[in-house]
């Protein structure tokens, strides 16, 4: 009993001088873990309380909701609302690094609520980091029956149907994708996320988040090699554009047809931030007339976004990072929100909710061209 006391005590010394010596040398950034996976292999935001972001020098509380939602609300409230408003998309839409009210999306529910009357429309956030528009079907087939949504708004950004030609989720070798087991993590990583106190470690502990930064580095080595549908550096820009035009429309055409099953409109916005990659942008060329030949609304911010951020992009974008400040996530919103207006004002006329307000002429005039703050 005595040794085993002993060793007890020895360890704990060694791990705080491994504590204090990581804190002194090489200082990491706290972040927690807010990222989980289903069954099927879809990496998406966990479902309940909270966790710290932090990165060279920002940080931010990210707070989460059922089913794998960012929540919106900062007091904690859950999101109620008589619309429900589905927001699929990456980073960009999540408001990484940025807090909730400053987030487009964020933005996007106040001016709602200006506009409509709070608990009139609730924005429910699913976007996540790294997703394309294959991890967006994905979302809408696991969980749409959970949230029921009367909207769906697919946000495109410069990398999704890039990511999804990359994506194991979805065999898309034939006219519509095909469910398949998308790639889960390790057994040992999921058992680490789930050992009690780990969350609180990482926003706590230097060494802790050293080692788990060391693990993380050497997994993305290993499985660093090319998987099926990627595109080799040598390949022509045209052939990822095609295949971007290919696979976007797949993929789009399947959520439409899916947000039609649960009775949801379904509405789509480029952010149109600078230098969307190559299938992407393959994907986004025709699209006006793709999607109103299909009865969709949509909307490419790409002028206006670009002209107000392209001539000084380091000021909308995060030091050392690829994401927009609060200035970006206000440009992106000030110049959505007068498509998504005349939308919603659409859903709402039809929808009679007593929480729902239905303005003069005038007033829906003043309200589309509201500045965002």
């Amino acid at each position: 009993m005595r040794n085993f006391l002993v060793f007890g005590v020895a360890v704990f010394v060694a791990a705080l001088l491994c504590e204090l010596m990581v804190r002194w040398v090489s200082p990491q950034d706290l972040s927690g873990t807010w990222r989980v996976e289903t069954a099927e292999g879809l990496r998406l935001n966990r479902s309940e309380g909270s966790a710290m972001h932090v990165q060279g020098g920002l940080g931010v509380k990210y707070q989460f909701e059922a089913p794998h939602l960012r929540r919106l609300q900062s007091d904690g409230s859950p999101s109620t609302g008589a619309i429900r408003v589905l927001v699929l998309g990456d980073s960009f839409s999540f408001g990484w690094l940025v807090e909730v009210e400053e987030s487009f999306v964020g933005r996007w529910q106040a001016l709602a609520d200006q506009a409509f009357g709070a608990g009139c429309i609730c924005f429910l956030n699913a976007a996540s980091g790294g997703w394309g528009t294959a991890d967006q079907l994905a979302y809408l087939d696991e969980f749409g029956a959970d949230v029921v949504p009367h909207v769906v708004l697919s946000v495109l950004n410069r990398y999704d149907v890039d990511r999804s030609l990359r994506s194991r989720l979805y065999d898309v070798a034939g006219d519509i994708p095909v469910r398949t087991r998308g790639d889960r993590r390790s057994v040992a990583k999921r058992l680490v996320n789930a050992l009690p106190g780990y969350q609180w470690a990482l926003e706590h502990s230097h060494l802790v988040q050293f080692m788990r930064r060391a693990a993380v580095h050497r997994g993305d080595a290993v499985q660093s090699e090319p998987v099926p549908g990627d595109f080799e550096p040598s390949d022509h820009d045209a052939e990822l554009r095609a295949a971007g035009e290919r696979v976007g429309r797949m993929y789009y055409d399947a959520l439409l047809e899916l947000a039609r099953e649960f009775g949801a409109e379904f509405f789509v916005l480029s952010t149109g931030w600078p230098y969307a990659a190559e299938a992407t942008s393959g994907f986004q060329e025709g699209t006006v007339a793709w999607f109103g030949d299909r009865g969709v609304p949509y909307v490419d911010l790409t002028g206006p976004v670009q002209d107000s951020v392209a001539e000084d992009l380091d000021a909308f974008t995060i030091e050392n990072d690829s994401h927009p400040t609060p200035e970006g996530h206000r440009v992106i919103a000030q110049n959505g929100w007068p498509f998504l207006f005349g939308e919603l004002a659409g859903v709402v006329a039809s929808f009679g909710d007593e929480r729902c307000r239905l303005a003069t002429a005038e007033d829906l005039l003043s309200r589309r061209t509201a500045e965002v703050d």
